[in-house]
């Protein structure tokens, strides 16, 4: 069976599905990355907020699973927010699928095509659209693993000298 993540094809529009779930209020963008995070880990992916790419901004969420694809999300709280921000373009060069994430109030019917949907709030997600599958150059892979693994490794660090 094909995974959810990468059981679209390129060429096919995907219809938005509505949410069956319940998802409470989120406040901020902060909150939605951890109900991000969590949908990416139940889907196989180790994920991290506000990393660093190499073209210079930092992903909102990216996860890493066990064959080195990622996934990215760009969070996006209002219609403001989507419209004022382009800089999610930057990122499609960094991913094998996108997403942008959404809290259940925000009006989806203005996402852009092409992109996959999730839906969250600050305990778990859902994936109303499924991104468009694409490859990351394998030297652009490399590094990225590279970053995500100093990122991960220095954040245990901090947290671990937390209590000294």
């Amino acid at each position: 069976m094909q995974h959810l993540l990468f059981s679209s094809p390129l060429d096919e529009k995907e219809a938005v599905r509505v949410s069956t779930k319940h998802f409470g209020q989120v406040g901020d963008a902060k909150q939605l990355a951890g109900g991000v995070q969590g949908l990416f880990y139940d889907l196989g992916y180790c994920a991290i907020t506000e990393m660093r790419l190499a073209s210079g901004p930092r992903a909102d969420v990216i996860g890493l699973d066990r064959r080195g694809r990622f996934v990215v999300a760009e969070i996006k709280i209002s219609r403001a927010d989507l419209q004022a921000d382009r800089k999610w373009l930057d990122y499609l060069s960094f991913r094998d699928d996108f997403y942008f994430a959404v809290p259940a109030d925000f009006p989806i019917h203005i996402a852009p095509d092409g992109s996959g949907l999730i839906v969250a709030d600050q305990f778990n997600g859902e994936i109303l659209r499924p991104s468009c599958h694409k490859s990351m150059a394998t030297g652009r892979r490399k590094q990225q693993i590279m970053q995500f693994a100093r990122t991960a490794g220095t954040r245990l660090y901090r947290y671990q000298r937390q209590g000294l």
